[in-house]
């Protein structure tokens, strides 16, 4: 029998993400609030655990070199701040959206009663990021099997600008292709899926609870 991971609730995944960055992005100062949620959540989601460790190495290479900037200008406080904070928000994100793209962002926005305009924004935003990303992935592709080397060279900045143009150009086509497609469809502005939205479960319930419950004693003074 293979175990299957629980499937977090994007609208769920999004209130807290919300709640829980919002509040974390305005602490002055360390609290337990910052972790008491990110403990819940690190047990409800075990599972991902590796895979979001794995994605926080290669962030803290950039956090790296704000903290150090900071402790230069001999800020000590505020770099321990910077680093704890930017961790556990990166680790909650992550977490709640583990295995999900953009599309389940939008299914949650929906479930949340948000304006259909916004929802297809983001829809059709996703859509447009990801054939972009194949985009280069060809190109890049394509170069190494040509034998092309990037270097400091004419040559070099002469082909990353003819396919950033040829990019450029593709995007505006894939628009206009898209808006004549969604006019012969009649599209009045709401998306439909056919994909089955995980009900929120109890754990889920306790992590809003414990999100809200941790950022009101930050407020009160109690954590």
């Amino acid at each position: 029998m293979v175990y299957e991971a629980p499937q977090m609730n994007p609208a769920v995944a999004l209130v807290l993400v919300v709640v829980y960055g919002g509040g974390v992005a305005l602490m002055q100062s360390l609290s337990l609030a910052m972790v008491l949620p990110l403990m819940w959540l690190g047990v409800y989601q075990r599972h991902a655990l590796g895979r979001v460790l794995k994605t926080l190495v290669l962030v803290n290479v950039l956090v790296a070199v704000l903290v150090i900037a900071l402790v230069l200008q001999g800020a000590h406080d505020m770099a321990l701040l910077v680093a704890v904070r930017s961790n556990c928000m990166v680790a909650f994100v992550l977490l709640c959206f583990d295995q999900k793209d953009a599309n389940a962002l939008a299914c949650g926005m929906q479930q949340l009663r948000l304006p259909d305009v916004l929802v297809s924004m983001v829809f059709f935003t996703a859509k447009f990021i990801e054939l972009l990303r194949r985009e280069c992935v060809q190109f890049k592709n394509t170069a190494k099997v040509r034998g092309f080397v990037p270097k400091t060279t004419l040559l070099t900045y002469r082909t990353v600008a003819g396919f950033v143009g040829m990019l450029i150009i593709k995007a505006f086509e894939r628009a206009r292709q898209l808006q004549y497609t969604m006019k012969v469809r009649q599209f009045q502005g709401r998306i439909y899926t056919l994909e089955a939205t995980p009900c929120p479960r109890l754990g889920e319930w306790g992590l809003l609870g414990v999100s809200g419950i941790s950022l009101v004693l930050y407020a009160g003074g109690w954590l």
